[in-house]
């Protein structure tokens, strides 16, 4: 539980890591002022690197601004206080003892003398006059509005009206004279009455009044409402195209690019967020998928990948800050991590890396082709990697997927160039020569710092024509053709099951070297009938077989044999007990008390596939040569036997191993041994061909039971 926490919790750092490394993309290539003229003619297509506006004219904008600001209607607002004061100054006319000043003689002699005929009439009429003008509404002066409508702020809300409908100072006096002369054509007293009320009355009550300053208010929020932009120019979209002169309209765009890359921080900060969200996005995708592979990552498999991004993310965005021309890393990359941690792996780590080094400040849809197919062609060495000449293979699919990449993009522009080719194939060059000296570097420090073994190593590794295998072959023949043996069954087992062939192979060819100290007390070295067992302890048989692991363990650290191969000879025994020697020793009646665990391999118990294959294709062989078999099916039984022992006694606990595994390794096993030690049929007839029968099969059961005591 905690190895499974600790490598989650590693994984999320690893992912924070290489979130750092592409945020430093600001820091390390920041943007370039692009200054260009009118008719000045680009290499190649330029594309924008951010999304950004494009301003309006200054004459245009204010222009426009002006127009938005004209069409807000005057704004009035209907005072209620004016209404209430009209009403007291009504109520006042009633009033024989509230008559104000400034009426006529003959007017104030009506007003306060109720003897008077006609008075009533004219109060009626004069109060039914000013209702109606109230209701329609009225103010100072309707020329100073310079408009033909306007909005009218009520209780109730806001409406439109036109000013026609309204009423000022001259409409009324218009309004209230002939309104007298038609309720009182002969009688010029009441006339005079009639009109003088309603204008003194009127004249300083207006219920209508100019609001300045929400006019004002409204029409600067109108002008701002104006757009700043006339357009937008998005991410990736085409500037200026290649080999034509720049008009005026790409001029103002690049001027609106250098505008915004230098001084708009809010989108900076925008663009900051929406792109680690996609970084966040891609590395999630990347989490879930090594999930769903289920593989049992390693720490320093973490580290190691980890580095590689990181590694090429800063060195990409650095290089691209000094150059024209491109740095794409995704070759070393992706063949670094394949070949330490297998192809799936290097292609998935392809596609990541293509997005992440794609989404900081790069552009061009070119960029992401370019660098998914320089990927995938260092992928295409990865089955070349088991010689030197492998590194150059890479170079040149560096070099390939480069060019198509190129080639695709060039072919597809309308004014192609004869003059962009040098520097093409020069930046081609100058990419895969980098990827080149990049993986070098990986190759070195996978094997020396993080101690994983290539395929490359592995290879010279397994090459029987090395001094030890010549030496392994005189002192101890039998154990040399067993652990070729060994290391093919297991290579075929590994090929079938998804493990590593070539670490397959390499162990189970060096499985045994600890047997070249005393070869003569391994049962397949034994020459004549004659064991050296026979005369000795059952502890000291059991301290001999299981010397041959540490003898091979202190060759290996001699020879600089790799961590992985020297765990597959420290595992290929597990804790396996050597049950002949311990059941010797419980028959024999010894006084000495000797604990089980002294007839036990120390160990430990495979833990990884390929120690698994080599411990199982070394036991299923050594079975199968000193039993022999009768027909495929015994020999089926016989495997299937020794598996299931293995499985049963617990020696796959600590590894990865399947039921399926186990299926798939059996099937194998029993293609290669029925090939290996098929029963041979006898061409003489008669009596020395029964001869010759009997003494084989004597030879046989000689060497099954001496067999069975060595082991």
């Amino acid at each position: 539980m905690k190895r499974k926490i600790l490598r989650r919790l590693l994984l999320a750092l690893s992912a924070i890591a290489v979130l750092i490394a592409v945020n430093l993309a600001p820091l390390l290539a920041p943007p370039v002022k692009m200054e260009y003229k009118e008719g000045n003619i680009l290499s190649k297509d330029l594309y924008a690197p951010i999304p950004f506006p494009l301003p309006k004219d200054p004459e245009l904008l204010a222009a426009q601004q002006d127009s938005a600001g004209a069409q807000v209607l005057p704004v009035l607002i209907h005072d209620k206080d004016a209404d209430l004061m009209l009403d007291r100054k009504m109520r006042n006319l009633h009033n024989l003892d509230s008559i104000p000043e400034g009426f006529s003689a003959s007017t104030r002699e009506l007003l306060t003398n109720p003897k008077i005929p006609g008075r009533a009439s004219v109060l009626s009429a004069a109060d039914s006059l000013i209702e109606a003008i109230r209701s329609q509404m009225y103010l100072r002066d309707k020329e100073e509005l310079a408009s033909s409508k306007v909005t009218i702020l009520m209780q109730i809300g806001e409406v439109e009206e036109r000013v026609d409908n309204l009423l000022d100072y001259i409409d009324l006096d218009t309004l209230v004279e002939n309104a007298a002369q038609r309720l009182f054509p002969h009688d010029r007293e009441k006339f005079e009455a009639l009109y003088s009320i309603v204008l003194r009355t009127m004249s300083s009550n207006y219920n209508l009044v100019y609001d300045n300053e929400e006019t004002a208010r409204r029409r600067s929020q109108a002008r701002n409402q104006v757009g700043l932009y006339e357009g937008y120019v998005e991410r990736g979209e085409l500037i200026a195209e290649a080999n034509k002169p720049i008009d005026k309209a790409t001029v103002k765009k690049l001027h609106a690019l250098n505008l915004e890359q230098q001084g708009n921080w809010k989108l900076r900060a925008q663009l900051f967020l929406r792109q680690n969200l996609l970084y966040i996005l891609v590395l999630g995708i990347l989490g879930i998928t090594i999930f769903l592979l289920k593989k049992d990552y390693k720490i320093r498999e973490f580290l190691y990948v980890t580095l590689l991004l990181i590694t090429g993310i800063i060195a990409s965005l650095a290089l691209r800050r000094f150059s024209s021309w491109w740095f794409v890393p995704t070759g070393f990359i992706a063949l670094g991590c394949a070949i330490f941690l297998g192809s799936l792996e290097g292609i998935i780590l392809t596609m990541v890396s293509s997005v992440l080094l794609y989404l900081p400040w790069h552009n061009e849809p070119e960029y992401l082709l370019y660098a998914l197919l320089v990927g995938f062609g260092g992928l295409l060495a990865l089955p070349l990697m088991k010689r030197r000449t492998g590194f150059l293979a890479a170079l040149g699919f560096f070099l390939v997927g480069g060019l198509l990449a190129r080639a695709s993009f060039l072919l597809t522009t309308a004014n192609l160039s004869v003059r962009e080719l040098p520097g093409a194939l020069l930046g081609i060059g100058i990419n895969s020569t980098l990827n080149f000296g990049f993986l070098l570097a990986a190759f070195v420090a996978a094997e020396r710092v993080f101690g994983f073994t290539s395929t490359l190593t592995l290879a010279r590794l397994a090459d029987l024509n090395r001094p030890l295998f010549r030496e392994f072959a005189l002192k101890a023949s039998g154990s040399y053709h067993h652990s070729i043996l060994v290391g093919n069954l297991a290579e075929r087992g590994a090929r079938a099951i998804g493990a590593n062939p070539d670490l397959s192979l390499a162990g189970g060819y060096y499985h045994d070297i600890g047997k070249m100290a005393k070869p003569e007390y391994f049962i397949e070295n034994l020459v004549g009938n004659s064991n050296p067992h026979d005369s000795l302890k059952p502890k000291i048989s059991a301290l001999i077989l299981s010397n041959h692991v540490k003898k091979a363990l202190v060759t290996a650290e001699r020879m600089g044999l790799p961590e992985p191969v020297r765990d597959i000879i420290a595992q290929h025994h597990g804790t396996t007990r050597m049950e002949y020697f311990y059941q010797k020793y419980l028959k024999s009646g010894t006084k000495d008390q000797v604990p089980e665990s002294e007839f036990r391999y120390p160990g430990p118990k495979p833990q990884t596939k390929e120690a698994a294959l080599v411990m199982l294709a070394d036991s299923v062989e050594a079975a199968v040569r000193s039993q022999g078999f009768k027909d495929k099916e015994d020999l089926e039984k016989i495997i299937k036997n020794i598996l299931d022992l293995k499985v049963s006694e617990g020696q796959l606990d600590e590894c990865a191993f399947t039921t399926a595994d186990i299926h798939k390794v059996r099937e194998v096993f029993v293609s290669i041994l029925i090939g290996t030690y098929h029963p041979r049929i006898s061409y003489e007839h008669g009596k020395d061909s029964n001869r010759g029968a009997e003494e084989n099969a004597s030879k046989k059961n000689r060497s099954s039971h001496t067999r069975k005591k060595n082991t």
